[in-house]
């Protein structure tokens, strides 16, 4: 067993499912919440038929976990024109190696790294829920392609609805925070963005502001 498989009661009895998910997942981990699955095709490099995209709050709340979202969900937004300055045909590259890093997207001349984020207290959004050293890489890297004159951007895509605004989570990792501040001092975009999500539905709604 592995922080990335979970172990889930279905109508065929117990089952094992990847959870593609690094964070603590505080608010929404926990026995008897229910959850939204999504079965997948069995493959000799999986030990799981399942994946778990989506788990409800205590409050009934449902919040998308799967970390491998937000770059679709972003360029969905991009292409209904919820997120400027791109336009509806705008160049499109995934998994896109700058110096040390790899990023999610690279959209016409912009570098864009998207975040998942799950915890929301009191209508904050809050990013990291852990510790994450890839997070602060990627923001150093980031600030140095926007210092050579490559436009950045990092995109934090709010897995729920209940957020208003958005911070980094200094209590959690203070190091991430100061490399944020540091990036946004040196002209990296800094952008969130807020979900609805449901059952068989989810997608960014709009934008909201982010407190650095």
């Amino acid at each position: 067993m592995n922080r990335f498989v979970a172990k889930v009661r279905t109508q065929r009895g117990e089952e094992l499912a990847h959870l593609a998910n690094s964070g603590r997942l505080t608010d929404v981990l926990g026995r008897g919440h229910r959850l939204g699955l999504r079965r997948v095709e069995s493959s000799s490099s999986r030990r799981t038929q399942l994946d778990v995209v989506l788990m409800q709050n205590d409050a009934g709340l449902w919040v998308g976990v799967d970390t491998r979202l937000p770059p679709s969900l972003l360029l969905e937004a991009v292409q209904n024109g919820l997120v400027t300055p791109f336009g509806a045909t705008v160049r499109i590259r995934r998994e896109v190696t700058w110096g040390a890093c790899r990023f999610d997207l690279a959209l016409d001349d912009w570098l864009v790294e998207t975040k998942s984020v799950t915890l929301v207290r009191d209508g904050i959004g809050l990013f990291p829920d852990a510790p994450t050293q890839r997070g602060q890489r990627h923001l150093r890297v980031l600030r140095e392609a926007h210092e050579s004159g490559t436009p950045t951007m990092v995109a934090f895509v709010v897995q729920r609805c209940d957020a208003v605004s958005l911070t980094s989570h200094d209590d959690i990792d203070p190091a991430f925070s100061l490399q944020l501040r540091l990036a946004h001092q040196s002209g990296v975009m800094i952008r969130a963005f807020v979900s609805h999500v449901g059952l068989d539905t989810l997608y960014i709604t709009g934008e909201i502001p982010v407190e650095i």
